[in-house]
C-alpha cells in the first residue's frame, strides 16, 4: 500500500533495494493497482494490506491510497549492485536499442585509441545512488550489453586509410564474437564450459540409446532394484535350447547329451530349515508365503497338504 503510484499501467516489474547492504535483493511483478479514496477507512482494502484501521488512516493522512498487488516474488541468491541497473533512457529506439553512436548523449562513455579514434561507445547512465521512494530503470532481462548494431569499422575507426588487416583485425574479431554471445541473451552462468556441454550431450545420447530398449521409468525401476540386490540376470530365456545328459526308462538308460527347449523359467527364494534349506517358488509369494506377519495373519494362511508343506 502506497500514497503514490508509477505513471505506467500494470503489469510492470519492480526491483527491491535494501538500505542495509546497499544492494538490490529481489524483484516482483505488480500486476494490478487498486485505488482507494476513503482515506484509509475501507476495511477490505487495508486488511488486504495487513494493516490495522488506525495505521491505515494515519498513513493516508487524507490522501488517496494505492494498493499494489504483488506476484512472482523472488529473492536473488546473489544480491545485485545498483550500478548494474540503467536509468530509463529517453533516447532509446522503439526496439530498445541504444543509438548512442549517432546522437549527442551526455551519458556516452568513450574509450579512445592513441590516435584519437573511438574504440568503444558505452552507456554510462547507470544508477549510482539509492532511489527516493522509487525511480524508473530499464528492465534487466540480461546482462548489460557492451556491443550494439552497426559496422565495427564505422563505430571504432582505427585511423588507417587502408586497413592493414584487410577488415579483419583482432579487435573486430573480438567484437563480433562478443556481439554474437550477447545476441544469444544468455547470462554468463548460463553458458556451460565446452567440456561440461560435451559430457551432457554424451549422457543424453546414452539415455536415448537405452530408451530405445525400454522406457526411462522402467530403467529407473530396474536400477533401484539392482541397487537393493533384487535383480538377477538369467542365463537363458524361454525358447532357448539347453543341452545335458539325458536318461530314459526311469533313469535306467542313458541316451547321451540331448537338446531340450526351455519352456518355463521359475525362481525360488531360499530360507534355512531345521535340517536342510528350503526352496520357496517365487510365485507363492503372496499366496502361501507372505512378506509380513500382518499379511499372513490377514490371509489366515494355512499349511498346504501333502508334500507342499513348507516346514522350516
Amino acid at each position: 500500500m502506497r500514497k503514490t503510484r508509477p505513471k505506467m499501467n500494470p503489469p510492470f516489474k519492480c526491483y527491491i533495494y535494501e538500505c542495509g547492504n546497499g544492494k538490490v535483493i529481489g524483484e516482483f511483478l505488480c500486476d494490478q493497482i487498486i485505488e482507494d479514496r476513503t482515506y484509509g477507512h475501507n476495511e477490505e482494502f487495508y486488511r488486504a494490506a495487513c494493516m490495522s484501521a488506525y495505521d491505515a488512516a494515519a498513513y493516508a493522512m487524507q490522501s488517496p491510497m494505492y494498493g499494489w498487488h504483488i506476484s512472482n516474488f523472488k529473492i536473488y541468491d546473489h544480491p545485485r549492485d545498483l550500478w548494474e541497473f540503467t536509468a530509463a533512457c529517453r533516447y532509446k529506439n522503439d526496439d530498445g536499442t541504444c543509438p548512442s553512436c549517432r546522437i549527442a548523449c551526455s551519458f556516452q562513455r568513450y574509450d579512445y585509441n592513441h590516435d584519437g579514434s573511438i574504440n568503444i561507445v558505452e552507456c554510462g547512465n547507470t544508477i549510482r545512488r539509492p532511489p527516493q521512494s522509487w525511480r524508473y530503470v530499464e528492465e534487466q532481462t540480461c546482462m548489460k550489453r557492451l556491443t550494439f548494431e552497426g559496422n565495427f569499422c564505422g563505430i571504432a575507426p582505427c585511423g588507417y586509410r587502408i586497413c592493414p588487416s584487410d577488415g579483419n583485425c583482432s579487435q573486430k574479431q573480438v567484437w563480433e564474437r562478443l556481439k554474437a554471445y550477447e545476441d544469444s541473451g544468455c547470462e554468463p552462468e548460463e553458458v556451460l564450459p565446452k567440456g561440461k556441454a560435451c559430457e551432457i550431450a554424451l549422457n543424453l545420447m546414452r539415455l536415448a540409446d537405452l530408451e530405445s530398449i525400454c522406457s526411462y521409468d522402467r530403467l529407473r525401476e530396474l536400477a533401484e532394484a539392482d541397487k537393493d540386490g533384487r535383480v538377477v540376470v538369467l542365463p537363458c530365456k524361454v525358447g532357448d535350447t539347453v543341452w545335458f545328459k539325458t536318461y530314459k526308462n526311469n533313469a535306467r538308460d542313458c541316451i547321451g547329451v540331448q537338446p531340450h527347449e526351455v519352456t518355463r523359467i521359475s525362481a525360488s527364494i531360499i530360507v534355512p530349515g531345521e535340517i536342510v534349506d528350503i526352496g520357496i517358488p517365487v510365485d507363492q509369494i503372496g499366496v502361501r508365503v507372505f512378506l509380513s506377519e500382518a499379511e499372513a495373519v490377514a490371509a489366515d494362511a494355512k499349511p498346504p497338504a501333502g508334500n507342499a508343506i513348507l516346514e522350516v
